[in-house]
């Protein structure tokens, strides 16, 4: 009994977490391609800046997923 009550409190611990490091993970390739975006002179910037779209929308989704886990 002691174990699932453990097991459980592991589970519950990781499932807030996840998201959370996924969130802050998403901030940072979105900084770093939108700097990449904004003052580099390489030439894929279209791609910088649809990276930089995609993980802000992932970045909203994953903070509305640890919310409604709250």
């Amino acid at each position: 009994m002691e174990f699932n009550k453990q097991a459980n409190e592991k589970q519950e611990f990781d499932l807030i977490w996840k998201p959370i490091i996924g969130f802050v993970l998403c901030i940072l390739l979105t900084a770093f391609t939108l700097w990449g975006a904004l003052y580099s002179g390489a030439f894929p910037k279209v791609l910088f800046i649809a990276i930089s779209v995609i993980t802000f929308i992932q970045a909203v989704q994953l903070l509305l997923q640890v919310q409604t886990q709250e």
